[in-house]
This record gives structure tokens, C-alpha cells and sequence, in this order.
């Protein structure tokens, strides 16, 4: 009987899903059991009010970027109305842009294992997306906006985006 073999195609994409689902997964189980009603609850407030139609600044005060708050918003307005759309937006993109240090490092080193070890690593030191603050939003930003820069070509497009990317994580923060 012949087993099918573990290939390069699936290692690329094997390690960086397993740890989507790891985070999103425990993020929401952590999230639903953890009661914190000061942060959760001024996010959820600017969701709401957002998607309710108020003007930001003016009728919302909205402590972090403007941009986490519209993401916030369209994740309680499509995924459920509640608080684990929000969690769950939150850690999404926590978990992107952990994948990110993934893509970064490989640029970097143009070695497989050692980008799947800085994946693992990075994800054992900060494995869940606790509270709903804007550095979990930022952060796919903000890396792949250095990842574009790390671009050995160096092409005005890759300068381009590295620029529209961190400006939308400085927008989230």
C-alpha cells in the first residue's frame, strides 16, 4: 500500500491553515467565556452605532482608528449581530497576520522550515486575539506592508502597496 506523500504545495499551506483555524477557534471559545465588559462592550458600542447609521467623531466617539471600527461594523451587521462577530473579525486578522510572518520570513530566508518555525514560534508566544484592540486589525497591515517592501525587484507597484498597506494599518490603529 503506498501512502501519499507530504509535498512542498502542502506544507506551504497545511502549517498556515491549521493555525487559522487554531486561533479563530480559540478565540471565540476563550472570547464567549470571558467577561469583559470594558472592552468588548466599547467595541461593540461603536459597531453598533456605526451600523446604525451615526457619524464618527461626531455623534461616536471612537477611541481607536476609524478603519476597526468599519470592520467591526460589517462583521456584526453580516455575521450574527452579536459580540463573537466581532471576536471572530478580530482574531481573523490576527491570524492573517500571523500567516504574514510566514510569507515575511520565507522572503527573507527563502527557507520552508525555517518560515514554518517562525509561524510556530510566533503563534506559541501569542496564541489568541484576547481583547478587541486595534493592533490585532493592524498587524496583517503592517506586515505585509514590510513583506512588499522586502521585494527584491523592487517595482514602483510593490512601493505602491507597501504604502496603501501601512496606511491602512495606521488607519486601523
Amino acid at each position: 500500500m503506498k501512502y501519499p506523500t507530504f509535498t512542498k504545495l502542502s506544507a506551504t499551506f497545511f502549517s498556515p491553515a491549521v493555525i487559522l483555524v487554531l486561533i479563530i477557534g480559540y478565540s471565540l471559545w476563550q472570547g464567549s467565556y470571558n467577561f469583559d465588559t470594558h472592552n468588548w462592550g466599547l467595541m461593540l458600542s461603536n459597531a453598533i452605532d456605526l451600523s446604525n447609521g451615526m457619524r464618527p467623531y461626531d455623534e461616536i466617539l471612537i477611541q481607536y482608528g476609524i478603519l476597526t471600527t468599519v470592520f467591526h461594523s460589517l462583521a456584526y451587521i453580516y455575521l450574527g449581530k452579536n459580540l463573537l462577530a466581532l471576536i471572530g473579525i478580530t482574531s481573523f486578522f490576527y491570524a492573517v497576520g500571523l500567516i504574514g510572518i510566514y510569507f515575511l520570513s520565507l522572503r527573507i530566508t527563502n527557507d520552508r522550515k525555517l518560515s514554518v518555525f517562525s509561524l510556530i514560534t510566533a503563534y506559541l508566544i501569542h496564541p489568541i486575539a484576547m481583547l478587541p484592540w486595534p493592533n490585532y486589525v493592524a498587524f496583517p497591515f503592517l506586515v505585509f506592508g514590510i513583506f512588499l517592501l522586502c521585494d527584491t525587484r523592487q517595482r514602483n507597484l510593490s512601493f505602491f502597496l507597501s504604502g496603501l498597506t501601512l496606511s491602512l494599518g495606521i488607519l486601523c490603529r
